[in-house]
């Protein structure tokens, strides 16, 4: 009579033999099971058919290794990001991702050229999964991408490795001659909320392209700090929409003292021409900037954009402090 042991390396080395049967159904079902067996057997079986010739088997045996998560299987996976199929090569970035060994990120980084846009996403993905310093450079020029997507994954990525060569990396792209780049490192720069980056983003509220200036604003305000606030209110002045609303948002984040302390007498001109030229959205942010700093300066403004109700309203709670 065979023992547990017995019958379940029996049965591991059955599902393992259909992995070479004439049937495809049968053969993923198979790499299916060996993924819930996991163990060192069902992992060497499938490393075996990581060069089976045909793509959809190999895009499962991918898959199966990336779920059980043996380290054994990093190397092979590494090898597979430079399959002859892209769903495999997309497969073996994300099983990476799931493995965090850093034996990865070389080869990830690499991927990151791939001439598939899914693949060079996904690669973009895991490294940020891994978070390693290493992937910082390639990242960044991976904000030169032509996808959108693939933009935003590396954003996205560096903006969970943060660290100080990153953020020394994305001030200097804060310059680079392509605007993508710019704006795509203003918003990473804003997500890792290092103010060494406040003057530098302060600078770029002055780019030529209106994008660059929206996620420069949106930066600051993630970033918060009440030295941005003075620089905020002078760019109201911006004559984008969007770019203006972002403006009143960013405004509206700012510290009640600090709004107080630099929303002083000569900057109101720039809130009275916002409530002019402003959206619905912009108008309500900045009727709510304006009630914060509480200023007699503040409260004309209001009053003479016809926001009565405000300008009651603040001096009423003023009045009872």
């Amino acid at each position: 009579m065979r023992t547990g042991s017995a019958t379940g390396a029996a049965n591991m080395d059955d599902v393992a033999g259909k992995l070479w049967s004439t049937d495809s159904t049968v053969r993923i079902d198979a790499i299916d099971k060996l993924s819930e067996m996991a163990g060192e057997t069902a992992v060497q079986a499938l490393l075996g058919v990581l060069g089976d010739n045909q793509w959809n088997i190999r895009w499962s045996a991918v898959q199966a290794l990336g779920k059980i998560g043996d380290p054994t299987a990093v190397i092979p996976l590494c090898s597979s990001l430079e399959d002859g199929n892209e769903q495999v090569r997309k497969a073996a970035a994300s099983s990476l991702a799931r493995l965090r060994d850093p034996r990865s990120v070389i080869p990830l980084c690499s991927s990151l050229e791939d001439g598939n846009e899914e693949v060079r996403r996904a690669a973009a993905s895991s490294l940020a999964r891994l978070r390693d310093p290493r992937s910082v450079g390639p990242l960044i020029q991976a904000l030169r991408d032509p996808s959108e997507d693939v933009r935003e994954a590396a954003a996205t990525a560096l903006g969970w490795i943060g660290g100080s060569h990153a953020v020394d990396l994305l001030i200097n792209a804060l310059r680079d001659e392509e605007s993508e780049v710019r704006g795509w490192a203003a918003n990473c720069l804003g997500r890792i909320g290092d103010r060494r980056a406040l003057d530098p983003l302060i600078d770029t509220l002055n780019d030529e392209d209106s994008k660059v200036r929206l996620r420069a604003v949106r930066a600051l305000g993630w970033i918060g700090d009440p030295g941005a606030v003075g620089p905020l209110v002078l760019a109201l002045g911006e004559d984008d929409t969007a770019v203006l609303e972002s403006l009143s948002i960013a405004l509206d984040l700012m510290d009640v003292e600090g709004l107080r302390r630099q929303g002083s007498e000569h900057h109101m001109s720039y809130f009275s021409r916002a409530l002019r030229h402003g959206n619905s959205q912009a108008r309500r942010h900045l009727i709510s900037v304006l009630g914060k700093i509480g200023t007699p300066e503040a409260m004309k403004v209001l009053y003479d954009a016809g926001v009565h109700s405000a300008a009651s309203a603040t001096l009423r709670n003023a009045s009872a402090e």
